[in-house]
Parts: structure tokens; C-alpha cells; sequence
């Protein structure tokens, strides 16, 4: 009998002792999370990380990487990012997306923030993307709808649309030519790739016929200086952030989520702790953000409609 309780007691010091050492090497551990920003990564992203006891230094290296929106810069930060040893890797808007999808099928992607997941080849279908990205969608196809129908509601007249922005390869997105066609409305593209060209491109529309809706064409500080050209050639125009509202820009309407930035933390948690990201559906967007700057409307001589005032979530002026 004694020697059976030997036994026992010996066997449980042994059992917990593989315990606290297995339960040791886990909290040892190092996450590694590699993020591919424009400039910086957002400054509450480790404070957010932190939360979930991701926590710098003791088992998170946060590896933040900048490019420019050269192309051929985004692909090598996002080359050099997939052989970091990331266990993770985030990325902001869809061309560091796609260029981080094309470096790695096998790292998990969190994506911060991309209007059309599956037409832009990085899931198969927003409920079961299939791949090695998940994240947050902006549901382009409805919110390509809302801006057209804003734009016609601003510009009755309205008969073209000119999309522009610096990287015009691709062409029109299938989701704005859908609801540009269903309009009646002509959308061409127009490649614009500074402030010169932006005011020389506005020039050539016709107000009241013409509308502008704008890609990326200038940095964040030169937005007021590209509404002032469209307001001195009276054109309408939609933001390609709604900040730039703000700034002189006539109108944006987007889908768009509460505190994307904690989404993208929750989803970047149940990966570390073993979700298949090709099992993860896409979150879908949460509410509408629609900004119209009513100072603008009047400079280019037209009435904002009652019924845009009543849906907009914000009104300049």
C-alpha cells in the first residue's frame, strides 16, 4: 500500500511538472506579426494587441514595413515580409494586399480593409474565402451602387462619370461599370497623376454633365488644392476617403465598419491560436459614412436635394 502511494504521489509530480513545462514553452513562445503600411502602422495597434496578451518584447516582434504606392516597391517589402518568419502577416488597402497574396499562399493575410476580396482574386467567396487571406470587406458592389446614385442625385444631369486616379492598368472595377451601366451613365477612366494633370483633366469636363470620382491622384496635404481646381471648373466630385470631405472634395458615400482596426486585431488572435484563415468569412461592413460638403455644392452651383441631406451621416457647411 505504501509503496502504491509512492508511486501515485511520484506519478503526479512527474504529470505536473510535463505540465508546468509545456504550459512554460507556450508562454515563452514569440508571435511574429508582420504589418505592410503606407507610412507607419496605426499607433493603437499594440496597445489593441496588448488587450489580447500580445505584448512586445515578451512574446510579440511586430514587424512594421512602409512602402510607397510604387508597384515594384510594394512587391519587395512584401517579398522580404513572407521570408520574415511572420506568423501572421496585415496589410492596408488592396494593392498591398494582392502584392502580400502573391508572395505567400501558405502565411495567413489579415487584410485591413479591401472593397471586393473575391474579385480581386484573394478569396474564393466572402463566407468561405478558401485561401490564406480574411479580413474586412467594404462590399464595393453596394457601395459602387451608392455612389453613383449620390453623384445622379447631386448632378441631375448627369451623363459621364470619370474615374480618375494615378494606376489606371486595370481599368474600371466590375462593380462600378455594373452600376454605372444600370444608371445609364458612362464611366471612363482617365489615368491623372498629379495636381497639373488633375487640373488639366477637369478642364476638359463639362459642369453639370460631368462628374469626377477620384482614385489616389495626390498625398492627404494636397487634397484642398485638387478641390480647389474641381471647384474652379464647377465639377462634382466623389472622395476616395471620406476625410477629404473635409478638405473641399463635394462627396463621399461608403460601407464601412466600427473600429475596423479591433476587428483586424480579433482576427489576427484566432489565427495565432490556429484558425484556418481560409475558414474565417469576411466581415461584412457595419454602416454607411456619407459625407457631402454643402459649401462645395454651393461653389459649383448646385442644391444639395433634401433627401441626400436626410441620408447623409455628416454635412459640411
Amino acid at each position: 500500500m505504501h509503496s502504491r502511494r509512492r508511486f501515485l504521489r511520484a506519478f503526479a509530480c512527474a504529470a505536473t511538472g510535463a505540465i508546468a513545462t509545456t504550459g512554460s514553452a507556450a508562454a515563452e513562445r514569440t508571435f511574429r506579426v508582420g504589418y505592410l503600411v503606407e507610412r507607419r502602422a496605426p499607433s493603437r495597434f499594440p496597445a489593441l494587441l496588448a488587450e489580447l496578451g500580445y505584448r512586445e518584447g515578451v512574446n510579440l516582434h511586430l514587424d512594421v514595413r512602409p512602402s510607397t504606392d510604387d508597384p515594384a516597391d510594394v512587391d519587395r517589402v512584401a517579398v522580404e515580409l513572407a521570408h520574415s518568419g511572420a506568423d501572421v502577416l496585415v496589410a492596408e488597402r488592396v494593392l498591398r494586399v494582392t502584392a502580400l497574396s502573391r508572395a505567400t499562399r501558405s502565411i495567413p493575410i489579415v487584410c485591413a480593409g479591401i472593397s471586393d476580396p473575391v474579385g480581386e482574386g484573394v478569396a474564393k467567396s466572402l463566407r468561405r474565402p478558401g485561401m490564406n487571406v480574411t479580413g474586412l470587406s467594404y462590399g464595393l458592389p453596394e457601395a459602387a451602387v451608392l455612389q453613383v446614385g449620390s453623384l445622379r442625385a447631386m448632378v441631375p444631369r448627369l451623363e459621364r462619370i470619370v474615374l480618375m486616379a494615378r494606376d489606371v492598368e486595370g481599368g474600371l472595377d466590375p462593380a462600378h461599370a455594373a452600376a454605372a451601366a444600370q444608371a445609364g451613365i458612362a464611366m471612363p477612366v482617365e489615368r491623372v497623376l498629379d495636381l497639373d494633370e488633375a487640373d488639366r483633366a477637369f478642364a476638359r469636363l463639362r459642369p453639370a454633365r460631368d462628374a469626377a470620382w477620384l482614385g489616389r491622384i495626390v498625398d492627404h496635404g494636397s487634397i484642398p488644392d485638387l478641390a480647389a481646381a474641381a471647384i474652379r471648373h464647377r465639377i462634382a466630385t466623389h472622395a476616395l476617403a471620406s476625410d477629404d470631405v473635409r478638405r473641399g472634395l463635394l462627396l463621399s458615400h461608403w460601407l464601412t465598419h466600427d473600429d475596423p482596426l479591433r476587428h483586424v486585431v480579433s482576427l489576427i488572435d484566432k489565427i495565432l491560436r490556429g484558425a484556418d484563415p481560409a475558414e474565417i468569412p469576411f466581415r461584412l461592413p457595419e454602416r454607411t459614412d456619407f459625407k457631402i460638403n454643402r459649401t462645395t455644392a454651393k461653389a459649383i452651383g448646385l442644391a444639395v436635394p433634401g433627401e441626400l441631406l436626410l441620408r447623409a451621416t455628416e454635412v459640411i457647411g
